[in-house]
């Protein structure tokens, strides 16, 4: 067999083999144009994504990126005039409870006044009031002058004490333990009441007694204090300046506000009124409260002798022509 050429023995060799080349461009010794051409495509490559099963664990699947979220991207965004209507609404809201609950705090202090049935608003307690009168008792007794007092078996006081008796059989004073205190001083007529814990305390100086010229005169001064005392006007009159002040410290106000002529004249007119009830039922006089009223008038303008009164606005009292 004769010998074959180097070029017989390639072309062999590259048959026998499998294709892995395209081209030998590349070889210098072998030209392009005696080499065949392959057209060999390797299989199109599987892109599809096979899912992990459960069974693997989170560690073997793929990670997935979480974006960040901001602050600002919580929740919608709610628009400013929404927002301050709320505001506004809440804000509205509070106020009016508050109010609601100042005022029915305030109403749960309120009480009716005997016959008269006005309300006011009372504060303080039966304890409370024993410590106005006692306080009212030392200082009209020992801070003012010193004045003395009538000995207890004096004719005076054997009066006063019948006349305030007859008043305290009546319905409206059955119950009020009230003492008398009867002051030797003739310069100023004077007659108040304080309150205390199971009733109250009656002051008379003898001044006051002789202006009155009639046993149904003294009983309307006595009538006049007992109404005083059952419905509890000065206790009403400390509240209503306890109040007063209390809201006044709230704006930084520093006043003595509360004590306004328009309730001390009121207060007044209400004694007055409770004052002749009370005589007509212990069996008084009411018309002696009216001449006690018209006399102390007439002594008032002769005093002035021509000038004008004190205005009533300016006064703790009715004017006297009201009165009478």
């Amino acid at each position: 067999m004769p010998p074959l050429s180097i070029q017989n023995l390639l072309r062999r060799a590259i048959a026998s083999q499998a294709p892995r080349w395209t081209s030998f461009t590349s070889h210098p010794r072998i030209p392009a144009r005696s080499l065949p051409k392959f057209n060999y495509q390797a299989p199109a490559r599987r892109l599809s994504f096979k899912p992990t099963p459960q069974r693997f664990s989170q560690l073997q699947q793929p990670s997935l990126q979480v974006k960040p979220v901001q602050s600002n991207s919580l929740g919608p965004k709610i628009p400013l005039r929404t927002r301050f209507s709320s505001f506004a609404s809440g804000a509205v809201l509070t106020v009016v409870f508050i109010s609601g609950s100042l005022y029915f705090y305030y109403r749960s202090f309120f009480t009716k006044v005997p016959i008269t049935n006005r309300e006011r608003m009372l504060w303080f307690d039966r304890n409370q009031e024993e410590e106005m009168g006692w306080a009212a008792e030392h200082w009209i007794l020992v801070q003012q002058n010193a004045r003395p007092r009538l000995e207890e078996d004096s004719a005076v006081v054997k009066l006063t004490r019948d006349i305030l008796g007859k008043l305290m059989e009546t319905d409206l004073v059955k119950g009020l333990e009230l003492k008398l205190y009867v002051v030797d001083d003739y310069f100023e007529p004077y007659a108040c009441s304080v309150p205390a814990r199971e009733g109250g305390r009656i002051f008379i100086n003898t001044g006051e007694l002789y202006t009155c010229e009639s046993v149904d005169e003294i009983a309307g001064v006595f009538a006049h204090e007992i109404a005083h005392i059952l419905a509890r006007h000065i206790p009403e009159r400390r509240a209503s300046e306890a109040f007063a002040r209390s809201i006044a410290q709230v704006f930084g106000w520093n006043a003595a506000l509360g004590s306004d002529l328009i309730s001390w004249r009121t207060q007044e007119r209400e004694a007055d009124h409770i004052g002749l009830m009370l005589m007509a039922q212990a069996g008084f006089e009411p018309n002696a409260r009216v001449e006690y009223f018209e006399k102390l008038h007439s002594k008032e303008r002769e005093m002035l002798n021509g000038r004008d009164p004190m205005p009533e606005t300016m006064s703790t009292h009715p004017s006297r022509p009201k009165q009478s």
